[in-house]
């Protein structure tokens, strides 16, 4: 963690553990359940499959999904794909529709749009919006800070 965030853990008040995951190894940690798989990021990145028994979601991190994604997030009940364009291509990260995609291969019905490029987000929320009646067999999130999903 002080590699990627010098300053953190001075901050934090309270006692944390990490516990490493690898891929295809499915880990049980307090009653929840974890699997991971590399996603198609330019650096080693882990998507994650976290359940509790009842409800599963898949978080991609970041990049696109690679073949073994899609086995983590077949049956979840929320996929939270990194999407950076709308439907271009960027080597190491997702796309929009890409992502819509994924989701509906895997049948799953919910997905929050994260990690879209800054200066693409506004037209992307106003193309979702305008477009609603194309994606009427998905719940389709583009969060904000505080948002929540239920499951």
């Amino acid at each position: 963690m002080k590699l990627a965030f010098p300053t953190l853990a001075d901050k934090i008040s309270f006692d944390y553990v990490f516990h490493e995951l690898k891929e295809g190894k499915e880990e049980e940690i307090l009653g929840i359940s974890f699997a991971a798989a590399y996603t198609g990021h330019g650096q080693p990145n882990l998507g994650v499959r976290i359940g509790d028994g009842k409800n599963s979601l898949y978080y991609s991190g970041d990049g696109p999904p690679k073949k073994l994604c899609y086995q983590l997030a077949a049956g979840c009940d929320l996929i939270v794909q990194e999407s950076f364009l709308l439907d271009k291509n960027i080597y190491g990260h997702g796309n929009c529709m890409d992502s819509i995609a994924f989701a509906r291969k895997l049948n799953v019905k919910k997905i929050a749009l994260i990690h879209i490029q800054r200066d693409a987000r506004d037209e992307i929320v106003k193309y979702f919006e305008k477009n609603k009646s194309d994606f009427e067999d998905l719940e389709v999130y583009i969060p904000v800070p505080g948002d929540k999903i239920i499951l």
